[in-house]
């Protein structure tokens, strides 16, 4: 993850966590094993923003902006846990055309 990417909701990228990880660490885990046992994303680490950036000058549809979703970190971090557990079975659950 870039550590200085656009900030999300929470208005911390990366680069904080990285930095502050030795005092921040075992909290951070601890909410990300408690959410992949089934516990509820707590409201304000599921906030995302969407932003829409122009692809070209002339804005006259939707299909003419490119949308970039602004999550916090901590999300982010769950979404990879889950994608990287998923990886063995993708091949077996999206079939190929």
């Amino acid at each position: 993850m870039n550590p200085h990417k656009t900030l999300g909701p929470d208005r911390l990228n990366a680069a904080f966590f990285q930095k502050y990880w030795d005092i921040i660490g075992d909290d951070v885990c601890a909410a990300i094993i408690a959410i992949l046992n089934g516990h509820a994303i707590p409201p304000k680490l599921n906030l995302t923003y969407v932003a829409l950036i122009p692809k070209k000058p002339k804005l006259t549809t939707m299909a003419n902006f490119r949308p970039i979703s602004l999550c916090t970190v901590t999300y982010k971090l769950v979404t990879k846990v889950l994608s990287d557990r998923l990886k063995p079975w993708l091949s077996t659950i999206i079939h190929e055309l």
